[in-house]
């Protein structure tokens, strides 16, 4: 887009007119004016540019070749529109005044321009001392400062330009005494005092900037010996500037870098070839304590006095690298984390589908074993699916381990018993050429833990151990100690030492098995996934350590590499063995109760004198009882209904929650207890629940579910519910359940319709 006409375009063409610099030859005074401005600022490109009607004309080009480009393609055409104000372009490729530039779409390639103008006498905006970038970026305050200072630098040579023309003009126009002309010359010395006064205050400024930047600044002559530096040395390396003057570069340098500098340094004085990014490189620095730093480095070349001088910028980003290290490793935890957690939900969610089909099948068998003959042949096979599916429901328990759904029985335990007690069992499994190691403190270590779950996890690891070191031999070492520092949410390893004051148990099982690699690392934890074998193993063992540790609080640490073994550690908070015990929970909802007593309505069938589920006698024989059983699966609604009808039960089934509540509500179905599921599509176990408390508060309700979580649980808690049955355990414990929800029944139903 070409730039608008200036409003007073004639008498600023005048003002450039009058100073005679355009098409002027290249002059030392401007081009060390533009190279400082683009070392001083990094920058590969500065000039100082002047715009006249048809062009803009380079009076100095420091990192381009061309000395001029037309006037509709110049960004300065633009600049000098706001007389006195800076003008910046931070992305020429977002701008629409400049994205179509021949300039930008081609060489030079520009992407940043920043700029100051230069100002007549008048305050007329003739051209600019600008920097250019090929890459998008913005100037801070101190680089503006800058580029404001060389700008007035440029003024001070333009004016003096001007001056200097007026009086050869002066002189050539008239005759002029000897007094004229001494006072023309005095002028001009005065002047030329006043530029040399100008680029002293102009160096001292620039000193003024560099003892006050955050970077280590550094100017080195030829021979790599340091002829300033400024405060910033003594933050970054430990030295102070004094202390740095004269010494060669290598002090901070290791020593396997020093050879590698002084040829790179050698080869660039004598071809000028580079092998190295002079605008950001990064390296390694050593401090005055002989620690190694990791510094950014930007440097280049210049000449003052016909002298050759490197000026280098060091950052030191040592606390950046941590920082990027650290966060690298706990990405990778959290997506180790996130992964295992999606697992665990889809395994969870698989479970209670299996759960369904579990306790179809084990409630089926039983039913058909009842229906034939003690010498029926058919009962061989019964008992073959019995047996298989009562391992589906222990696969289903670990994998429901595994997710976390099915909550730990936490209790004050000394965890040194179960350990033991664990190693003389695994002891009893070890082959030939394996030994095993016990090492235990004579003090008590304690934590809430469920002991058989525990023993879970130390069994799992331990046939693991045994496995890793079968056939070849070796040795295994379970242990138990405490060790200090908190336990770290965040993920898999101790927090530190920042935490101090704080212990946790740590248990371990260590062997000088085959080991493993990273990969089988990563993927240690996953369900289903085993090396062993196909057939041997179901790649849930540890799976199953995970989900346990997790849900005591705790966490697990590994160990290996290929051939050197492998050492599983479990961290689990711990507890003040001398501190009294909690009190005992209450019972979950789902545990047996005391002695039966007769149920609210007499019936004429008798139930089973004893309870599979509780190993206390029942006392007289209960009477019958009338059960609604309301499940959408007709599979499960036609064993429930059997199961309970062998039980002595008068039962009555619904496939839909939604009519049988409405049955119940309206009085048409009057019953002892409702026994239903939990997820329903139309009409979930829970809410059902809920409706029958609010219309039927005295009826009980048994809730089927293959979900086991503390979550569901306090939800039936909550309406009342008093009874859970796991579906894949509705043989050895529904008809029971039933039992105690009616024995705990305040009064019989209240009439249909009730409020």
């Amino acid at each position: 887009m070409n730039a608008p006409t200036p409003p007073d375009e004639t008498r600023r063409l005048a003002a450039l007119e009058a100073y005679a610099v355009l098409d002027t030859a290249l002059e030392a005074d401007f081009d060390d004016i533009t190279e400082l401005a683009a070392r001083a600022l990094e920058m590969p490109i500065s000039l100082v540019s002047f715009v006249d009607a048809q062009r803009q004309w380079f009076k100095s080009a420091f990192g381009l070749e061309v000395r001029q480009t037309p006037r509709p393609l110049s960004f300065c055409a633009h600049a000098i529109l706001t007389p006195g104000e800076r003008f910046e372009v931070e992305d020429a490729h977002a701008d629409p005044r400049f994205r179509d530039n021949a300039l930008v779409t081609g060489p030079p390639h520009i992407r940043f321009y920043a700029a100051v103008p230069l100002l007549s006498p008048q305050g007329l905006a003739i051209g600019t001392l600008n920097v250019i970038d090929r890459r998008p970026r913005r100037l801070d305050e101190r680089q503006w400062k800058v580029l404001r200072v060389l700008a007035r630098q440029v003024q001070a040579q333009l004016d003096l330009r001007l001056q200097t023309r007026r009086l050869e003009e002066r002189a050539r126009g008239q005759s002029e005494s000897e007094a004229t002309l001494r006072q023309g010359y005095e002028a001009l010395l005065e002047r030329l005092r006043l530029a040399s006064a100008a680029k002293s205050e102009s160096e001292a400024r620039f000193r003024g900037l560099w003892e006050s930047a955050q970077d280590t600044v550094l100017i080195l002559d030829e021979h790599s010996i340091i002829e300033y530096t400024n405060e910033s040395v003594t933050r970054t390396f430990g030295w102070t500037p004094e202390e740095l003057i004269g010494q060669d570069v290598a002090v901070l340098q290791p020593e396997r870098l020093r050879s590698a500098h002084t040829h790179g340094m050698n080869r660039y004085l004598h071809t000028g070839e580079r092998r190295v990014n002079w605008r950001s490189t990064e390296t390694t620095a050593l401090h005055r304590s002989g620690r190694e730093i990791a510094v950014e480095v930007s440097f280049s070349d210049f000449t003052v006095q016909g002298r050759r001088r490197f000026a280098g910028f060091l950052r030191d980003i040592d606390g950046r690298k941590q920082a990027d290290a650290e966060r690298s490793r706990l990405q990778t935890r959290l997506r180790q984390v996130q992964r295992l957690e999606s697992l665990g939900t889809f395994a969870g969610g698989i479970a209670h589908d299996f759960n369904n089909i579990v306790g179809s099948m084990l409630g089926n068998v039983a039913l058909a074993r009842d229906d034939l003959a003690p010498d029926h042949p058919a009962l061989r096979s019964l008992q073959q699916i019995e047996q298989a599916a009562l391992r589906g429901r222990a696969l289903v328990a670990q994998i429901l381990a595994f997710s976390r759904q099915q909550p730990p029985a936490l209790s004050p335990q000394d965890l040194t018993p179960t350990v033991q007690a664990t190693a003389r069992l695994l002891h009893s499994l070890l082959p030939a050429g394996v030994t095993l190691t016990l090492r235990v403190p004579e003090a008590p270590v304690c934590a809430r833990v469920d002991t058989v779950q525990l023993e879970r996890v130390l069994m799992n690891l331990g046939t693991n151990a045994i496995h890793a070191c079968t056939p070849q031999g070796g040795h295994i070492e379970i242990g138990l100690s405490t060790q200090a520092g908190a336990l770290d949410a965040a993920g898999d390893e101790p927090a530190g030492g920042e935490k101090t004051g704080a212990e946790h148990a740590r248990l371990w099982v260590a062997d000088t098995g085959a080991g493993m690699d990273n990969a089988v690392r990563e993927r240690l934890f996953e369900p289903f996934f085993t090396t062993k074998p196909v057939g041997q193993g179901t790649g849930l063992g540890l799976s199953v350590v995970h989900g346990i540790v997790h849900s005591h609080g705790g966490q697990i640490q590994v160990t290996s590499r290929p051939g050197g073994g492998a050492r599983f550690e479990v961290l689990l908070p711990t507890l003040d063995c001398a501190a009294p015990a909690p009190a005992p929970a209450p019972a979950p909802a789902s545990a047996p109760a005391a002695d039966a007593v007769p149920g609210p309505r007499a019936q004429a069938a008798p139930m089973a004198s004893s309870d599979p589920g509780n190993n206390t006698p029942v006392g007289p024989a209960p009477q019958p009882l009338s059960v609604l059983c309301i499940d959408d699966d007709e599979v499960m609604l036609l064993m429930v209904e059997r199961l309970l009808a062998r039980s002595g039960c008068t039962v009555t089934t619904a496939q839909d929650p939604q009519q049988a509540l409405q049955r119940l509500l309206q009085g048409g179905l009057v019953v002892d207890c409702v026994v239903t599921d939990y997820s329903m599509p139309a009409l979930t176990g829970l809410e059902l629940a809920r409706r029958l408390h609010e219309r039927l508060p005295g009826l009980p309700v048994v809730l089927m579910t293959g979900d086991g979580s503390e979550a569901l649980r306090s939800a039936a808690s909550a309406l009342d519910i008093g009874e859970l049955v796991p579906k894949q355990e509705a043989v050895e414990r529904l008809a029971p359940a039933v039992r105690r929800a009616v024995r705990r029944g305040a009064s019989p139903p209240p009439a249909a319709g009730a409020s």
